[in-house]
């Protein structure tokens, strides 16, 4: 392999994981397009050396986040069958037929709702310039909590992690809000190769998560739909640039540690905006791909 591919290659997986580990998006936003434009790969080649790519990479950032004791192991648990069960549906789907019309809406909803958010953010810090509660990076993160349905044992009330730095997450899950979310998050990861982070990230802000929290338990189950997106893949057979994807696998292993280490420094705030802004960029990459391919 060309020397100068190699190195390409490693500062693709170095980039990609360290935005992903960052957002909890895995980093198939942006090893996809990378790859697909830039690389002149197969769109179906891009998408199943992202998913392995992205299996390595959140692998390696969710022992980050574990030694960090953010995960929310308990609600990962409930919603991982859920996500598993998508991913292993969305890469039968891509095999199977042409989705070109999916990629575009997929592409569209994802920057309306990531201007929506942005939007909302800044107002919200516009409104409330005096109330800091989730962006001043103080000891104590709480979240509005959940109101409590008639649904109890699905209700994760009152939820209380302590991080190894002693900073305290107080909130409420409601995990009915989440479970389409998780199942078509999982389902399109297995379809276009991103990991699911760009749903789940925001689905579990929506039940209630702080969003560093959301971010590494949204990391736990990406290493389920990569994991499981692989597997169906290799079982119902096709190629894999075994190469591509350990080389990309190395920088990914990197990229990802550094992602995880970085996210304990960024305040909540700049972390949605920041979360909303790639997302906003994954969907104007998808549309773009889609339209040239």
């Amino acid at each position: 392999m060309d020397p100068l591919l190699i190195i390409a290659y490693i500062v693709l997986g170095i980039g990609a994981a360290i935005l992903g580990a960052s957002f909890g998006l895995g980093g198939g936003v942006v090893y996809v397009p990378v790859l697909y434009l830039l690389f002149d790969m197969d769109v179906k080649m891009a998408i199943t050396i992202s998913l392995a790519c992205i299996l390595i990479s959140s692998t390696s950032a969710t022992f980050e986040f574990f030694r960090q004791k953010r995960i929310d192991y308990k609600t990962a648990l409930i919603y991982a069958t859920l996500a598993v069960l998508g991913s292993i549906i969305g890469t039968i789907i891509r095999e199977a037929i042409d989705e070109k019309p999916l990629k575009i809406i997929f592409g569209g909803s994802l920057i309306l709702i990531a201007s929506y958010k942005t939007f909302t953010i800044i107002k919200r810090k516009n409104n409330n310039k005096n109330n800091n509660k989730n962006s001043n990076g103080s000891l104590v993160e709480e979240e509005e909590t959940t109101k409590e349905r008639s649904f109890p044992p699905l209700v994760l009330s009152p939820r209380h992690i302590v991080d190894h730095e002693g900073v305290e997450f107080k909130y409420t899950v409601d995990i009915y809000k989440g479970i389409l979310g998780i199942f078509f998050g999982g389902m399109l990861a297995g379809m276009i190769g991103v990991g699911g982070g760009v749903i789940f990230v925001p689905v579990l802000l929506m039940c209630g998560f702080p969003i560093h929290l959301a971010v590494a338990t949204s990391t736990l189950l990406i290493v389920f739909t990569s994991t499981s997106s692989t597997v169906t893949k290799m079982v119902s057979g096709g190629a894999f640039n075994i190469e591509a994807i350990l080389i990309i696998g190395i920088g990914a292993i990197i990229g990802s540690n550094i992602g995880a280490r970085l996210i304990r420094r960024v305040k909540a705030m700049k972390l949605e905006l920041g979360l909303w802004a790639i997302i906003f960029a994954s969907g104007l990459s998808t549309i773009l791909r889609t339209i040239y391919s």
